[in-house]
């Protein structure tokens, strides 16, 4: 599949419930999610909750949700949407040697996306 694919594939998604401060998103593809992959959840978390202003981030692969609790003082849902954009825009980007989508491969770019976006400061430090 072809990063333009994946963007596609990643992207099909739909706004299940908001609340101010707190958005379910019905992400489809966490469904197909197989069971052995399943432990990418953790790190996809945590650099979902990198950005300021998200304070808890719920994934559930068997039903395909994201729950978001937020600050809306410091975000909104647009916000929201246009940062997971830019992480699978940016998991996508990062070029590696071996197959895109193996296992080893996959944990290695979570690695550098994280180091990626809180090298720049703008984001808040979870370590």
């Amino acid at each position: 599949m072809t990063a333009m694919g994946l963007t596609k594939f990643f992207s099909a998604f739909r706004i299940a419930h908001r609340l101010p401060g707190r958005i379910r998103i019905h992400i489809p593809v966490l469904e197909k999610l197989p069971e052995d992959w399943r432990e990418f959840v953790k790190p996809l978390t945590e650099i979902i909750t990198i950005r300021n202003g998200i304070k808890t981030v719920d994934i559930q692969p068997i039903t395909g949700s994201l729950l978001i609790d937020y600050d809306p003082r410091q975000l909104d849902e647009s916000g929201i949407l246009k940062w997971l954009e830019t992480l699978v825009t940016g998991f996508l980007e990062i070029q590696t040697p071996s197959d895109r989508l193996s296992r080893a491969n996959i944990s290695f770019r979570f690695a550098l996306l994280r180091n990626r976006l809180t090298r720049n400061g703008t984001f808040k430090d979870n370590d």
